[in-house]
């Protein structure tokens, strides 16, 4: 059965991957307890090192009323679900002042800045992050493309073999001054958690097809997702 650790885990996959954030030692304790030659509990402390997806975390645990990796609030953040209405804009814009502020993560100005442009219906789902911060650690560049690829997007399966899969899914781009998903593309993108089939609905992370979604997951992904976008752009406009 999938648990808030499992469910994080596999989202943290793609970007510690590729050194974006997260501990070296996290893919071995992944590969560890996919084998079943290490417990939970081992895969938790390593995920405790992702220090902004563990921020958030914590925040959308503390206005529930839930722990950090309860199921609830690791879909939550991921993937999106009701207890992000429990999160009020002066709960994130003083979790972005405090918490994502300080050594190795954002400067005073910049949190200062991203604080500034919270608009009614940001939350903190991970969309959040990746339109109006980007990395907190500054190990990645902020470009629209980086923030497409951050982005937890959706998409459906068209082909699938090996451990790869053909995914036809939108990304973002600009269109008359606004950030918009536009036309969807097909693109190749490893599948390292599930067997997949053509037709499945997906969730897209960087370079992997992270798990295949429910009807619910689709609508609440969608539903967060745009908008993180809607508020991104009325902050833009600004």
């Amino acid at each position: 059965m999938e648990s808030g650790v499992i469910l994080s885990a596999k989202y943290a996959f793609p970007p510690n991957r590729l050194k974006y954030c997260g501990a070296n030692s996290f893919q071995n304790a992944l590969a560890s307890f996919s084998k079943g030659t290490a417990s939970a509990s081992l895969l938790e402390r390593e995920l405790k090192k992702f220090r902004v997806q563990n921020a958030y975390l914590r925040l959308i645990a503390r206005c529930s009323g839930l722990k950090p990796f309860d199921k609830k609030v690791t879909e939550a953040f991921w993937l999106g679900n009701p207890i992000l209405e429990k999160v009020g804009e002066n709960d994130l814009r003083t979790f972005i002042l405090r918490n994502l502020f300080g050594p190795g993560l954002l400067s005073a100005s910049r949190a200062k800045k991203i604080a500034s442009r919270i608009r009614p219906g940001c939350s903190p789902h991970h969309s959040f992050h990746a339109l109006f911060v980007g990395s907190a650690t500054g190990k990645m560049r902020r470009t629209l493309g980086n923030a497409s690829s951050c982005l937890v997007r959706w998409g459906e399966v068209e082909s699938a073999l090996d451990g790869k899969a053909v995914v036809r899914a939108s990304g973002l781009e600009r269109k008359n001054g606004k950030v918009i998903f536009g036309r969807p593309r097909s693109s190749l993108f490893n599948s390292p958690f599930e067997k997949l089939h053509r037709g499945d609905p997906v969730s897209l992370h960087w370079d992997c097809v992270v798990q295949k979604l429910s009807r619910r997951r689709l609508a609440n992904l969608k539903k967060w997702t745009l908008r993180n976008l809607s508020a991104f752009n009325r902050a833009e406009a600004r």
